[in-house]
């Protein structure tokens, strides 16, 4: 593990390079996504997955994340969670959503952490994005975040800290 760019090099928290291990997952994959429709996606499929997992009998290995495998005008997302193993037989979560098994791909990602609210994500993509680019670094598709607390109905989001990973050249 290296820094890409140590805290203050740019003004934002350090940047962490690192060899990665694909992790299987199991989540829902949504394309051509807008915006403003995501806070619903992840409300949907958060509010229902786990457990639905642990009454199949499988346990999260790690905290939730959302994989953007296509970020333009719109993205193509898939929500879920770590497990320990493979998912075999997909599932519905409801009518119209089905859990699946992905993985977090393995690579040299680039990782920081973000603490605050969601709303301040693409500010911290793009200070990423840049620390990157002063180390002569690129990102590259897919990255993901990497919801480390649970916000909580009226609580302060000032504190939530959301991982922000992408894979590196």
């Amino acid at each position: 593990m290296s820094r890409a760019a140590a805290a203050g090099a740019g003004g934002g928290p350090a940047v962490e390079i690192a060899k990665r291990a694909a992790v299987p997952t199991a989540a829902a994959a949504f394309a051509d996504v807008a915006f403003d429709r995501l806070p619903e996606l992840y409300d949907r499929v958060f509010s229902q997955l786990f457990a639905a997992l642990v009454g199949r009998g499988i346990e999260p290995a790690g905290a939730p994340y959302g994989l953007y495998t296509r970020v333009g005008e719109t993205v193509d997302v898939q929500i879920g969670v770590p497990l320990g193993a493979a998912l075999v037989e997909p599932f519905a979560l409801d009518e119209e959503v089905e859990i699946r098994g992905f993985e977090l791909p393995a690579g040299t990602v680039a990782s920081t952490v973000h603490v605050g609210g969601y709303d301040g994500l693409p500010a911290a993509w793009q200070a990423l994005v840049a620390e990157l680019r002063a180390a002569g670094r690129e990102a590259v598709q897919p990255c993901w975040e990497v919801y480390l607390d649970q916000p909580q109905p009226g609580g302060d989001p000032r504190g939530l800290r959301t991982e922000l990973v992408t894979l590196v050249r």
